[in-house]
């Protein structure tokens, strides 16, 4: 029945109801006018397939178009919604079937747009079509409107590529030769000189392995005219310009294109050859139209299987056709960010691998092998490091340790702490202090919140100083005459911070002699760190997508030095913080700070190196830590070292005896107060000064020894605590005063060590390139 503008087919049984259940209907009619032939192009039909008027859901509509001769579309575009609404709710299934992917609700509509190449239809005595009506009755009525208005016609508003067509001429010898054809509006918008094609040369693949592709620019045209090119590297891309930095692009409609060779993209697997191939890229700020590809196999050649995704990086859309020639073509336009991929195979055989160099060869076996590569060079660290720290960082024996009743010849007792804890501490300057004021040159003065230290009159050329001890009693008999120095006068943090920074050096110079530093060693194993440099793009670190390769690998070794430190900057850092060593002033603490930020920064550098990838990260950050551990570990004594070390390890032995009859088959020397006196700064140093003591005491109380270098001790065992005390009050008068600068003096610096999808994909490895594009501005 005919009503206005519609024919309704009523399909019912005549005096029959239909029976409650599920029932197919299957209509077939045949109509005319509906075929579109305006454009020059292609022809189109827009085809209403469900209509908007049903009154229940639709759970899945389907349409699919058929040209004579089983001819291909070039694009079908599906709509779904209600009236005016261009929703996307569908797919193309095989056989070039469109269905929907969501159910229908009342009063919504599934449409599908089909257009194909001009001259499969002819056009019959019909007259125009219906769209072709439409489509004129609104272009009349918007030029009189615009007549009326004597407006000209409107120009694009926005800059939009309308078509992008690229052709990929395999070769037999392995090579790609690309055109890309670009027609584009530039309004100098984002086009203002030119453009800007990005060709990757490196790209990863889905197993971390690195390739390097080749790329030789063959021509580059404006408008059909040479165009004037660039090609720069950056970093793992190389950059094609297009344009003339001093001249403007002309607003307008341009043609831009590009023909190129390039290898390295086919991968040989192992039924088949196959390229993939990124066609139009991911990054375009601006819309495609239409994008086109098609691929062009040596002569005898034939695609035997294909796929292809549009959207964005890593969507799986099918908004696509494939002709009759076998070229692809998008079906919708193409947002900004959104791409179309394709991938092509065909018998092996036909296309031979490109040849390999030596050094790429090498290349590929590393990238491929990176797991047993990192971990050979990992471990080839820990080899060196332990083979010298076998030969070069242990002590030598210093043969067996007796009881020694005398102190080394020249060893002082404040050199003694030095030695024994491998670094300066206010114990090392408060033994040297107790032992001048012993000897008779100083005297101690007050309680210990109020002492005062005061130089004596006695001649000093026959108390026997060495040349350290002779410079510290002169430092500090010259500040400590005409009333004495108070510790808690302010001006005593300097005097002593000065004279103990001189007796610092003293010693540590005189350590060279007694400690082999083997830093040449230790920084050798840094060369190790050269080849891992090298490496590192090959590897797949990221950093190499910022630099060219050797920019990237002399960048990865800046990144890679500092991070050696990493393990020791963070310890020696937490060592200060904690007050370990407790001779520390604001300027330590600070750079116990520093230390930490340093190992903090170190840190962020291997993760901004290698991304947290387990891989690199675990290997290099391993090598790092093993470079750090065995380079503090590294000093070792010297032969003179050893015997300095054997004959204070056998003082060490005679002091700290408690049972004394136990050395009386070794004639030790009668127990006197002037022994007492003698060793207890030595006792001091060693940490024994209480074991020294309670052996002398039942002698000391028999004579009622008071010391003469001191007023407060009236008492044996006040003198096994007084140089503690002593060793506090200078540590407190130290710290008081901060130096102009920040010097290393007091920060163990001295110290020694002892004993499938869109833009996804890359040739070669089976993938394809990730094609960018940007704009100059």
């Amino acid at each position: 029945d005919r009503s206005g503008r519609r024919v309704s087919v009523a399909l019912e049984g005549e005096g029959t109801s239909l029976s409650p259940g599920r029932h197919v209907y299957e209509v077939a009619y045949e109509t005319k006018g509906w075929v579109a032939f305006e454009n020059d192009g292609y022809d189109f039909i827009l085809w209403d397939v469900t209509g908007d008027g049903w009154a229940m859901p639709i759970e899945r509509a389907a349409c699919r178009v058929v040209l004579p001769d089983e001819k291909g579309l070039l694009r079908a575009i599906p709509y779904t919604g209600k009236r005016g609404e261009r929703g996307q709710d569908a797919e193309e299934l095989s056989g070039g079937t469109v269905a929907t992917t969501r159910g229908l609700a009342p009063g919504e509509r599934f449409s599908l747009f089909a257009a194909w190449e001009k001259g499969i239809v002819r056009p019959g005595e019909t007259g125009a079509s219906v769209v072709e009506q439409r489509a004129q009755a609104v272009q009349e009525a918007r030029e009189a409107e615009r007549e009326k208005r004597e407006e000209p016609p409107a120009a694009p508003r926005e800059e939009v590529i309308h078509l992008f067509d690229v052709t990929a001429t395999v070769q037999s010898d392995g090579f790609v030769t690309v055109r890309e054809r670009i027609e584009l509006t530039a309004l100098g918008q984002e086009i203002q000189r030119g453009i800007i094609r990005v060709f990757p040369t490196d790209y990863r693949g889905s197993d971390g392995t690195v390739a390097r592709t080749g790329f030789e620019l063959l021509s580059a045209t404006l408008d059909g005219e040479t165009v004037r090119s660039a090609v720069e590297r950056m970093g793992r891309d190389l950059e094609i310009r297009l344009g003339r930095a001093d001249r403007l692009l002309e607003a307008g409609r341009h043609v831009y294109e590009i023909t190129y060779r390039t290898k390295g993209w086919i991968a040989f697997r192992k039924d088949f050859d196959e390229l993939y191939w990124n066609v139009t890229g991911n990054d375009w700020v601006f819309p495609i139209e239409r994008a086109v590809y098609r691929v062009v196999l040596p002569e005898g050649g034939a695609v035997t299987k294909w796929e292809a995704f549009t959207g964005a990086r890593g969507d799986t859309g099918k908004d696509f056709v494939q002709a009759s020639d076998g070229s692809f073509g998008t079906t919708r336009i193409l947002r900004p960010g959104e791409g179309l991929t394709v991938a092509a195979a065909w018998d092996k055989g036909l296309v031979s691998p490109p040849p390999v160099s030596s050094p790429e060869r090498l290349r590929g076996w590393v990238s491929g092998n990176r797991g047993p590569v990192v971990a050979f060079l990992t471990a080839l660290v820990l080899l060196y490091y332990v083979a010298v720290w076998l030969f070069k960082g242990r002590d030598p024996s210093g043969g067996t340790i007796i009881p020694l009743f005398e102190p080394p010849k020249g060893i002082e007792p404040g050199y003694v702490r030095f030695f024994k804890d491998m670094e300066y501490s206010p114990e090392v300057l408060a033994a040297d202090i107790l032992h001048l004021a012993v000897k008779g040159a100083l005297r101690f003065e007050g309680s210990d919140d109020d002492l005062t230290i005061h130089s004596t009159d006695r001649p000093r050329d026959a108390m026997g100083f060495t040349e350290p001890q002779q410079s510290l009693c002169n430092s500090l008999t010259n500040w400590s005459q005409d009333g004495g120095m108070n510790l808690r006068h302010e001006t005593s943090g300097r005097r002593l911070y000065n004279a103990s920074t001189a007796l610092e050096e003293s010693y540590a110079a005189k350590g060279e002699g007694h400690f082999s530093q083997n830093r040449g060693w230790a920084l050798g194993g840094l060369l190790l760190f050269i080849p891992m440099a090298v490496m590192i793009p090959w590897l797949g670190s990221p950093v190499a997508d910022l630099f060219d390769e050797w920019a990237g690998t002399i960048t990865a070794f800046l990144f890679l030095f500092p991070s050696v430190l990493l393990g020791l900057a963070i310890f020696e850092g937490v060592t200060v913080l904690r007050g370990k060593k407790r001779w520390s002033t604001r300027s330590d603490r600070v750079q116990g700070v520093a230390r930490l930020v340093l190992g903090a920064l170190s840190a962020t550098a291997m993760i901004f190196l290698f991304r947290m990838d387990p891989v690199l990260t675990a290997g290099f950050v391993s090598a790092a830590l093993i470079a750090a551990l065995f380079g503090s570990v590294m000093p070792a004594k010297t032969r003179a070292g050893a015997d300095v070390a054997a004959q204070i390890d056998g003082l060490a032995m005679y002091i700290g005896t408690a049972e004394r009859h136990r050395l009386s088959m070794l004639n030790p020397p009668e127990e006197t107060p002037e022994l007492f006196e003698r060793l207890l700064p030595y006792a001091f140093a060693l940490g024994l000064a209480k074991t020294w003591a309670d052996s002398f005491s039942s002698i000391l109380e028999r004579v009622k020894y008071v010391p003469a270098w001191s007023d407060s001790i009236d008492r044996v065992y006040v003198i096994s605590n007084f140089a503690d005390r002593l060793s506090g009050n200078l540590a407190a008068s130290v710290a008081s005063y901060e130096p102009p600068s920040a010097p290393s003096s007091y920060s163990g610096g001295s110290g020694f060590g002892g004993g499938g999808s869109s833009g996804g994909g890359g040739g070669g490895g089976g993938g394809g390139p990730l094609i960018v594009y940007t704009i100059t501005a």
